[in-house]
């Protein structure tokens, strides 16, 4: 997969974060998972999720399907073998589980790509929505010895997003500090769904993150908080040798859309590392400036 087509699946991934800003814990339950003394440790015997129903739909096209594997991971999903976190049915919950796959092969080789998403209904009427998407580079159609390390990334990665969105400030800031990849990614996502604004300090951190991955979430968080706080460092990303990089942080900017965003926009116009990062900025100053005039709609944003 290109860079281009990784930012865009990475950006999608985190919108349908943002889609729903409320956690909602009646038709999932989540065993150890909301206790304030547990701490952010993700290991324990009794981790489960309850769900409503478990459904495994291949995509792959034709001649590419791999006999068995659908049923090989929906019975690894629910094993109460392979160590926890334990995923359980719960006939009558209102919390779909939909796991696509998919084996997705070009001329350096094939990936086996599964996308979970578990969906919960909210007060508003509208759905909240877990997404994992978990990759494995596939040698021929030998599949069998990638089932466990799919299925234990998808549970876990599903533990962490649901767990992370109903942690404490106190907890996401831990998680942004830590170590671990996986609750790292879900910590920001869950800071940009919730708009936890404590957070900012770490997030800001995060923006010049080495892994491009991690600092494109930390990019996209910041332009959802909106902070003055932010501002700075995502000036410092886009005024780097990195375009993904430049052009997610000068979009961001634009988001948090205030004055003083503006007048960053103006910066990186006139010093920015390229003229394709400095005609970005250009563009979405001027949309920006349409935003904050009187008559615009949206022109109730401050400093």
């Amino acid at each position: 997969m290109n860079n281009g087509k990784f930012i865009v699946f990475l950006l999608l991934v985190l919108s349908l974060a943002w889609s729903a800003c409320k956690s909602s814990g009646r038709d999932l339950k989540s065993s150890e998972s909301s206790s304030a003394s547990e701490g952010p440790s993700p290991t324990g015997t009794s981790l489960k999720l309850e769900v409503g129903s478990l459904e495994i739909r291949d995509i792959s096209g034709p001649g590419a399907r791999l006999a068995g594997f659908d049923e090989a991971l929906r019975q690894n999903l629910l094993s109460s073998e392979v160590g926890p976190p334990e995923i359980h049915i719960a006939p009558g919950l209102d919390a779909p589980l939909v796991v696509e796959v998919l084996n997705a092969c070009s001329g350096s080789g094939c990936q086996l790509v599964s996308n979970a998403t578990l969906s919960l209904p909210m007060d508003s009427g509208l759905r909240e929505r877990f997404q994992v998407v978990v990759r494995i580079a596939l040698d021929g159609i030998d599949y069998a010895p990638h089932v466990s390390s799919m299925g234990t990334q998808l549970r876990r990665g599903l533990f962490a997003e649901f767990r992370t969105r109903k942690a404490s400030p106190e907890e996401l800031v831990s998680w942004l500090k830590g170590s671990d990849p996986l609750y790292l990614e879900a910590a920001i996502r869950s800071v940009a769904a919730r708009k936890v604004v404590e957070a900012g300090p770490q997030i800001a951190g995060l923006i010049s993150a080495r892994e491009e991955r991690v600092a494109l979430l930390g990019i996209a968080a910041a332009g959802v908080l909106a902070t003055r706080e932010l501002l700075a460092p995502l000036k410092k990303a886009a005024m780097g040798l990195n375009p993904n990089i430049a052009d997610a942080a000068i979009q961001a900017i634009a988001d948090i859309g205030t004055a003083e965003a503006v007048s960053t926009l103006k910066e990186i116009e006139q010093n920015g590392a390229t003229e394709p990062v400095r005609a970005r900025a250009r563009a979405l100053q001027g949309a920006s400036e349409d935003k904050l005039s009187p008559s615009s709609p949206n022109s109730d944003k401050h400093d």
